[in-house]
């Protein structure tokens, strides 16, 4: 399911909008293909902790989300772990080439245009190249697992320090690269400040060096 309500601002003036998106009709989704025995991945967030650890958080660590959007993905996960197939993955920070929408990609459009980009040297995550998702989530879906997975390329470091990462690998200027808070970012809803995901079961995912020098091919 790589449906659903992503604007995670946009979400704290449409609570009703966003919980029937993320959990009302993710949960139908998942009780359709239960029904008919069609094995089914869910994908959840970082956004349903509160960022207070000072290391990443496992699948086992309590959520307390802080904005709509991350209390809409703690809804669904509880909803579609009731049910007796469901494998979730919760899931942060993507990145692809083959999405102009996304972080990365901002960085790079706006690098080559000889702009400047700002990033929150504050808030830490986790980022998650999207076809090593892809992968790992459809050889999980071959071998019938089920539950609870985190999955990331596995480094906490800032959106900043991310931004720098790729523009190196980019052969762009990381020096064109600004600190910003929050509110010179635009956001509203709050956002934790570590949201790292680790998983029990190990590093899943490829590193985020090989991450990252994948997505600069690819550009």
């Amino acid at each position: 399911n790589a449906t659903g309500w992503v604007r995670v601002d946009d979400a704290e003036s449409a609570p009703d909008a966003c919980t029937a998106s993320n959990v009302a009709a993710a949960l139908n989704l998942a009780q359709a293909c239960e029904e008919r025995n069609i094995p089914h991945v869910h994908f959840s967030s970082d956004l349903v902790f509160d960022g207070q650890h000072v290391r990443p958080y496992h699948e086992d660590d309590r959520r307390a989300p802080l904005s709509v959007y991350g209390n809409s993905k703690a809804q669904a996960e509880d909803e579609l772990l009731a049910l007796s197939k469901a494998f979730v993955i919760r899931t942060a920070a993507f990145f692809s080439p083959h999405d102009i929408h996304n972080f990365a990609m901002n960085l790079i459009t706006a690098l080559r245009s000889d702009g400047r980009f700002a990033a929150s040297a504050d808030h830490h995550i986790t980022p998650t190249f999207v076809p090593h998702l892809a992968r790992f989530a459809i050889d999980m879906l071959i071998d019938g697992e089920a539950g609870l997975w985190h999955a990331s390329n596995g480094e906490e470091l800032s959106w900043h320090e991310f931004a720098q990462r790729l523009a190196l690998a980019c052969d762009l200027d990381p020096d064109k690269i600004d600190r910003a808070c929050p509110d010179e970012l635009g956001w509203v809803a709050e956002r934790p400040p570590r949201s790292g995901l680790v998983s029990r079961h190990g590093q899943l995912l490829p590193s985020l060096d090989c991450a990252i020098a994948e997505f600069a091919q690819g550009i």
